[in-house]
Order: C-alpha cells, then sequence, then structure tokens
C-alpha cells in the first residue's frame, strides 16, 4: 500500500524516550554513569522491521534530535522483541534496560518499579498523531472526538503515549 497524500496528522503528543530498569537490576550490574557503560549491561530491545543493529542512540535532553546522536552505543541484548507490554515485563522483572517513553514510563517511575537510568539524555522523541482522511467532510462527530482527546491531552487528563 502507498503513501496516500490526502492523509491529515496532528500531532497529539510528544514524549522524550528515556531508559529504565528495575531497582533489582540496579541492585545486581549497577547504574550506568555515562552513556558508554551501557556497553557492559544487559539490554532488552525493542528492533523495527529492517534494522539489525544492537544499538542506542543518544542524545543529551535539550539537543534537536536533527543532529546525529552524541553517542550511539553497542549494547548486549537479552532479547530482542517488538511489544512494548512485553518489553515492560521484562524489565520489571529485572532483565535488563529498555527504552520507552517518559509518558508510558512515568506511572512505573512514580512508584518505584523503574528507575531513570542516564536522566541526562534521551534515544529519541515519539509522537502520537491522529490521522484522518483529510479535512474536507470530516464528520462532526469525528471532529468532536478529536477536538476532545485533544483538549484532554493538553489538559494532563488522559496518559499521553
Amino acid at each position: 500500500m502507498g503513501f496516500d497524500s490526502n492523509i491529515v496528522a496532528r500531532t497529539l503528543s510528544t514524549s522524550d524516550t528515556i531508559l529504565c530498569a528495575s531497582p533489582a537490576y540496579i541492585t545486581r550490574h549497577g547504574t550506568p554513569r555515562v552513556p558508554e557503560d551501557l556497553a557492559r549491561h544487559v539490554c532488552v530491545l525493542r528492533r523495527p522491521a529492517g534494522i539489525h543493529r544492537n544499538s542506542f542512540g543518544l542524545w543529551r535532553a535539550d539537543q534537536s534530535l536533527t543532529e546525529p546522536p552524541a553517542h550511539d552505543i553497542e549494547v548486549r541484548a537479552a532479547i530482542t522483541i517488538n511489544q512494548t507490554a512485553s518489553i515492560l515485563q521484562m524489565v520489571l522483572d529485572g532483565a535488563g534496560i529498555a527504552t520507552f517513553t517518559m509518558d508510558s514510563a512515568r506511572p512505573f517511575l512514580n512508584q518505584g518499579m523503574l528507575e531513570h537510568v542516564l536522566p541526562d539524555w534521551i534515544t529519541g522523541r515519539a509522537k502520537v498523531l491522529a490521522a484522518m482522511p483529510s479535512r474536507k467532510h470530516l464528520p462532526e462527530r469525528a471532529k468532536a472526538f478529536l477536538d476532545f482527546v485533544f483538549a484532554a491531552h493538553r489538559a494532563g487528563l488522559i496518559d499521553r503515549c
């Protein structure tokens, strides 16, 4: 299926992607202090189709992602999978370090179930988009729903990413 140039997308939210590990993993293996330390740690990787590398690109949290990453660290993978819930469960169980959106990790960070690893660094930024077939002839009910969702996200009433 090709690209449909009539599709219109609005950014719903943006969230930094960060590195996290469980307290149990940190107790057993120590806390990485600098990006190069990741090479000595075990990681749980998410690998998009067509990518065959075991690495994390790292940007400073205040760095533009239009620039190349400040670090590209080859890591040792405990496992590579594509399912976020499985990655989360493995990390909570102490299998290694993984990357999550800040918004999806926040509840686990707040409860002490995860620790933010290398907090001055991010692995990227994820966007949640609302895609519509076009702006023309958008049903009123769809427009009302999208307006509600955007307002709720801006107000912090629902999870963002």
